[in-house]
This record gives structure tokens, C-alpha cells and sequence, in this order.
């Protein structure tokens, strides 16, 4: 399966952004302009709030049928992803491996693999507080888009790039897993300012300056 995807000029030293603006569109930018662009339709969609994070996925079903898996996983205003970036997707994606194989400012290209699958991802992480996958590529698909934004070559028209075959069940299609164990057990996110330990810290500071004074 293939679908047509538009590459254009673009500079270095720059930041990168995966966006789905519209019910048909999936891209990367950089500065406002589109480098990789997609078309198809939101044929699933959903809202998953847990605790302090909310994470908002959909699955685009291209004009020639094929699969792409969308999430943008965001906490609260109080609250940041609590890891690095390879151990925050260790959790979220925990019956897969991981390997970056590459990366460009805040654009990474990750292979995520076990003993039965692989699936090829693109995310975001702009900042501590946002994160945003798109996943279902084929290894070709992948590489090209690697090549293109990591060694900076431009192309000004369409090309064939494929993706994994679909599942019938859309749902199946997303494989990441968001759960009160994530935040919990696994730390996934914290509370921003000062950790509870420097406050407690603190706290029992001033009452010893209190009875020894």
C-alpha cells in the first residue's frame, strides 16, 4: 500500500512539529512550512484522561487505504513527564523494545520491536509537558522520511511511500499502553516545582531552626 507524500525545502536548526490540524491531514512542519504532508480521514478516534494527563489519539485511514496511528499525549498545567525521553516511551510502549535509530532537534525516528512485531514511529518532544507519535510505517516509509529531514535533502514532488497493512479492527492499530500504573508504579509524570522530598526537607529544616534558637 502507498500513498503520495510531499517533501519540500527546509533549513537547519530548526523546530520541528507533528501536527493534525484537520480531519484529513497529517504532517511535519517547520516554520509554519510542511515538509511531510499525508491525506486520508479520521476513522477512529478517542480521549484518554488518567490522572493528570490527557491523551488524544486518532487513526487515519489514507486515501489509498492505508493505516497511520496518531497520539499527543499532554499533562496538565501542575505536571511534566517525569523521564527522559527513551524512558518515557519504555512506558508507554512496555511489551516493546526500543532503539533510536536517529534524531534531529526535537524530532526522533524509533524503532519500537518484540519477538512477533515491529512497528516504526516518528515523535515529538518539544518540551516535558507534550509528547506526539505517529506509527505504522514501514521500515522504506521510515527511512525515507529519516533521510530527508536528518540529512536535509529536499524534493518538490510526490513520491510512494508505503505503510504496514491494515487491521481490520482499527482499534488494534494502537499499540501504545496508557494506564493509572504508568502514573503510579511507573512514575510516568510529576508534579512540577519543588519534589515533595527538598519540601519536606524544608519543612522540618525551620522547625529545627525554631527549637534551637
Amino acid at each position: 500500500m502507498f500513498i503520495g507524500i510531499v517533501f519540500v525545502v527546509f533549513s537547519s536548526c530548526s523546530t520541528y512539529h507533528i501536527q493534525s490540524n484537520n480531519i484529513d491531514t497529517l504532517e511535519i512542519t517547520m516554520q509554519k512550512k510542511s515538509i511531510v504532508k499525508s491525506y486520508g480521514k479520521v476513522v477512529y478516534s478517542d480521549t484518554i484522561k488518567i490522572s493528570h494527563i490527557i491523551i488524544y489519539q486518532k487513526i487515519f485511514q489514507m486515501n489509498n487505504g492505508a493505516i497511520l496511528t496518531y497520539e499527543n499525549a499532554l499533562t496538565d498545567t501542575r505536571y511534566k513527564f517525569n523521564n527522559g525521553f527513551k524512558r518515557t516511551l519504555r512506558i508507554i510502549f512496555e511489551n516493546y523494545n526500543l532503539t533510536v535509530e536517529a534524531y534531529k532537534d526535537n524530532i526522533y525516528f524509533v524503532k519500537l520491536f518484540n519477538k512477533e512485531k515491529t512497528f516504526y514511529l516518528i515523535a515529538e518532544n518539544l518540551n516535558n509537558k507534550r509528547l506526539k507519535l505517529v506509527y505504522g510505517f514501514t521500515r522504506d516509509c521510515f527511512e525515507k522520511i529519516r533521510k530527508k529531514i536528518i540529512n536535509e535533502i529536499s524534493i518538490e514532488k510526490k513520491r510512494d511511500i508505503y505503510f504496514q497493512d491494515i487491521k481490520k479492527d482499527f482499534q488494534d492499530n494502537i499499540i501504545s499502553s496508557w494506564s493509572e500504573k504508568n502514573i503510579i508504579i511507573d512514575s510516568l509524570i510529576q508534579r512540577t516545582g519543588r519534589s515533595r522530598a527538598k519540601i519536606l526537607k524544608w519543612f522540618f529544616n525551620r522547625i529545627y531552626i525554631m527549637l534551637t534558637k
